[in-house]
């Protein structure tokens, strides 16, 4: 695989170290296994050479750097100790809200569709089942319009019911909606809440100790809205500013990198991250972008590279 310009390489779930196998998680070894496969082609720079190398505007396409979305304990745990045995760093894109002791559904309600039910497939048979009762008409108008081919279509990795999930949760149920079905699915399946959050995501230390290992902490969002370009400009500024104020009380430097959540963001939110200082932000994918600005480097997610290992 070679890449056309700077890229980022970009991880979200591990398995291993009381860490369940769950959709799309990687073990160590494939980590390592990716990181070598990318190394015959390009240069993996530790973060913040990679960092220090987009200010100055000196990085070569070669340039290929590691990055981990979300706050998770599972990336501190599994892909910590490979990086460390390769003498490499990272960037860490931390949504700040579940520092601060809040609960965030997003990665509550994915561990419990891959954890508690045989297949992930089995759980959108009654996602979908309880969506329709609760749409009834909408749902069928939603799923005559909806083209599964073209939705996401950056992310080949994942199947017709991967999107149309991701369809009906971000563009026709409402958030409230959306949670009530995935909380009555939870009754039914005796799911324990507390039990998963305490496996979830990395604590404040951790997050201060990657910082104080030549790491490089950025911004997320404080609460990991999955659609955060449609929020007013005040909602968008607010999540910006509480992220950066959190991570800026913790580590005593206000963060300079971001990753946009879900890849979604728009020319107010590139606007907010100017004015808090940020200076290099990724997207989610390797998509053209006119006029890309230093807020939007490419990333490439590790599905796309393991079918080629």
């Amino acid at each position: 695989m070679r890449f056309e310009r700077p890229t980022g390489l970009m991880f979200h779930h591990f398995h291993g170290q009381d860490h369940p196998q769950t959709q799309g998680s990687i073990s160590g070894n494939t980590f390592e296994s990716i990181l070598e496969f990318i190394s015959q082609d390009h240069r993996i720079l530790k973060a913040k050479d990679w960092l220090d190398r987009a200010k100055a505007g000196s990085l070569e396409r070669q340039d290929v750097c590691v990055t981990f979305d979300d706050t998770l304990a599972c990336q501190y745990d599994v892909a910590l100790p490979v990086l460390e045995k390769l003498d490499l760093t990272g960037f860490w894109f931390v949504y700040t809200s579940i520092l601060e002791g809040g609960l965030e559904p997003l990665e509550i309600f994915r561990y419990f569709r891959t954890t508690c039910f045989e297949t992930v497939d089995q759980f959108y048979e009654r996602f979908f089942e309880l969506s329709n009762e609760f749409l009834l008409e909408a749902y069928c108008t939603a799923e005559y319009r909806f083209e599964h081919a073209s939705y996401l279509a950056h992310a080949s990795y994942y199947s017709r019911n991967d999107r149309w999930f991701r369809y009906l949760r971000d563009n026709v149920l409402t958030s409230k909606s959306y949670r009530s079905i995935i909380e009555l699915m939870m009754k039914e399946k005796r799911f324990s809440i507390d039990v998963a959050r305490d496996k979830l995501w990395l604590t404040s230390s951790q997050v201060k100790h990657l910082s104080q290992s030549d790491h490089v902490v950025g911004l997320h969002s404080h609460t990991h809205p999955t659609t955060l370009a449609e929020l007013p400009f005040a909602e968008q500024k607010t999540e910006y500013e509480l992220n950066s104020d959190s991570l800026n009380a913790l580590l005593g430097c206000r963060p300079d990198t971001v990753s946009h959540p879900c890849n979604s963001y728009n020319c107010q939110t590139l606007a907010i991250l100017d004015s808090l200082g940020v200076q290099i932000g990724f997207r989610a994918n390797r998509l053209s972008v006119e006029n890309r600005s230093e807020l939007e480097y490419a990333r490439e997610d590790h599905a796309n590279i393991l079918p080629l290992l």
